[in-house]
């Protein structure tokens, strides 16, 4: 069982975390595992594609009962495959990806069970080359948490889901917005991981027949072994040295001390504590510089020695003063640039020596403050000129000399990917004369990434076939279809949507394929059709293309001539119907 609530967190979260770390520290060798998992992904608009994920631990052969493990690197290489790549290669300028990944993990329990947890993890920055590599390959990285078993038994962990947070740039480091997931990879009904609109999220599901096959979420499996009779004697007090001056500082103090040695079991980690501060540091480190500390004060710190059992020996006590507060002027801040987004600007500049906080001005103003190097200014518009500046300050308030102004002005315009299909289907006549036309045409969009909006150029060649009129007369027609203005729609979460104006013209209606009744290119309807269409598909890839339906109506026609009024009736009315398939083209 687990000794407490915060003993069973702290284990859920550092055993997911395993599952992408290789974790050092252990009392045994470690084991080396290398798996690949594959996995279904659903992206903006590309709809649902592979992505494989390359895993490597060093997981230790057995881990001590009751005993906290350092933190550890997490490092993994995730390989997109399908249409993600010439996907990500139709969006106009698409420069770098980064983000996060939220790695969802199953612990097995040895006493029955099981546990979730999520591990963040930062995708690292990749600038992607011309043309886009395919396979495209991302790097992730992180650090685990602490890691404790109260049972005895074998721990197994396994790896499920991913969720991805990603940001795309282009070339002048402006986020590309993409339209959010709605549904994940199973259907469920999702909602974006954080509120930044110029991130999109990527939901990710283990897929058990991809490669390698039958593959399963169990990446590794540990043991924890019985423990030894009990060490119940505290290591030894940890040495004292000497000290230097370049040991204190107006606000640290460099804490120094020697190795203690256990009776039994090695010492694992020192605990320095002074005021109401406690600081722990490995056993292979034997200085820690403590911070934050007043000019010229005295402070007491008490540095003891922890073995492996958890057994603390007397403490190393030290009376230690800092050093006088001499100002020095601090140095002009440099190297500042900026980022551009949307509605605002991120800025970034160097360090400089000395400071404790940063000033940042547009012309004259303050508009914000921050002890990092980088701040975010928003409420900014596009098109605008602004001039910003950053000066330092020192922790007794002295300000420096404010950097050179850096000039920004940007613009914004939306990113587009253009699509082109061959449609080839049919349409079926439902009023007084019915039956079933074929339609041939084909149509080019210019899609904007950023809403999943389009505009198009739809084309439809003429359509001939035989029809039956009044349900016994046989009537052959030749009908054209003229596109009135821009199609227009939306592709979001896999669905496709259309809607286009035509004005339908009878070109040419013969009664037993012989006798003429009514034709010409003034015989055309009086109002324009509204075409609706939608993919049927479950998802509409838009490489690959799909099926399309929907239905319409013709209004009454005028300009067909002395017998107007005998073929009108025939052709007007709802129900009509279009079934076609879209084909991409070069």
């Amino acid at each position: 069982m687990f000794r407490s609530s915060s003993l069973r967190s702290r284990l859920l979260a550092a055993a997911g975390a395993t599952a992408l770390v290789a974790i050092a520290g252990t009392a045994t060798p470690a084991q080396a595992v290398s798996r690949t998992l594959g996995y279904q992904c659903k992206y903006p608009i590309l709809g649902t594609e592979p992505l494989s994920i390359k895993i490597d631990i060093d997981l230790p052969e057995q881990w001590p009962r009751g005993v906290d493990m350092s933190p550890t690197a997490i490092s993994a290489i995730a390989t997109a495959g399908g249409d993600t790549v010439p996907g990500l290669a139709l969006i106009d300028d698409l420069t770098s990806i980064e983000g996060t990944a939220l790695a969802s993990t199953t612990v097995l329990l040895p006493e029955g069970g099981s546990l979730k947890v999520n591990v963040p993890i930062t995708v690292d920055r990749y600038v992607l080359p011309t043309p886009v590599p395919d396979p495209l390959v991302l790097t992730a990285s992180g650090q685990t948490p602490s890691l404790l078993f109260d049972e005895y038994g074998k721990p197994e962990i396994a790896l499920d889901k991913i969720g991805l947070n990603l940001l795309v740039r282009d070339s002048l480091g402006d986020p590309i917005v993409l339209p959010p997931v709605t549904r994940d990879v199973d259907g469920v009904a999702v909602t974006p991981s954080d509120t930044d609109p110029n991130t999109f999220d990527v939901y990710c599901k283990l897929n058990p027949g991809q490669a390698p096959p039958g593959q399963s979420p169990i990446i590794a499996e540990f043991e924890i072994p019985v423990e030894p009779p009990c060490d119940c004697v505290a290591p030894g007090t940890p040495v004292e040295v000497d000290y230097t001056i370049g040991d204190f500082g107006p606000t640290w103090i460099n804490l120094r001390w020697g190795a203690s040695l256990d009776n039994a079991t090695e010492v694992v980690e020192y605990v320095i504590r002074y005021e109401d501060r406690e600081v722990r540091v490995p056993a292979n480190q034997f200085s820690k510089r403590i911070d934050g500390l007043g000019a010229d004060s005295e402070y007491d710190f008490a540095i003891s020695a922890v073995d492996r059992n958890g057994n603390e020996s007397e403490p190393l006590t030290q009376l230690l003063f800092t050093a006088p507060f001499v100002t020095v002027p601090l140095p002009q801040v440099t190297g500042l640039i900026a980022t551009a987004n949307r509605d605002s600007v991120v800025l970034k500049w160097n360090p400089a020596d000395g400071a404790a906080a940063y000033n940042v001005y547009n012309g004259a103003t303050r508009v914000a403050s921050t002890t990092t190097t980088t701040a975010t200014i928003s409420g900014l518009t596009a098109g605008t000129q602004y001039s910003f500046s950053v000066e330092a300050v020192d922790s007794a308030g002295q300000i420096g000399q404010r950097s050179s102004p850096l000039l920004v002005k940007w613009f914004d315009e939306p990113k587009t990917v253009k699509y082109s299909y061959a449609l080839r289907g049919s349409t079926s006549v439902k009023t007084l004369s019915k039956g079933t036309l074929p339609l041939t045409g084909g149509i080019n969009a210019d899609l904007t990434v950023a809403t999943g909006a389009f505009s198009a150029d739809l084309t439809l060649a003429d359509t001939q076939g035989r029809l039956t009129a009044l349900g016994f007369l046989p009537v052959t027609a030749k009908i054209g279809f003229v596109p009135s203005g821009k199609t227009t729609g939306t592709l979001l979460d896999g669905v496709l949507q259309t809607k286009s104006f035509v004005r339908i013209k009878v070109k040419e209606v013969k009664l037993f394929g012989a006798i003429p009744l009514v034709g010409g290119n003034n015989c055309q309807a009086k109002s324009l059709s509204e075409i609706n269409l939608q993919s049927t598909a479950a998802e509409f890839k838009p490489l690959q293309g799909g099926p399309i339906a929907g239905t319409y109506a013709i209004s009454d026609l005028n300009g067909c001539g002395v017998l107007n009024g005998l073929v009108s009736p025939l052709t007007a009315g709802g129900g009509n119907t279009i079934n076609a398939v879209l084909t991409p083209t070069s």
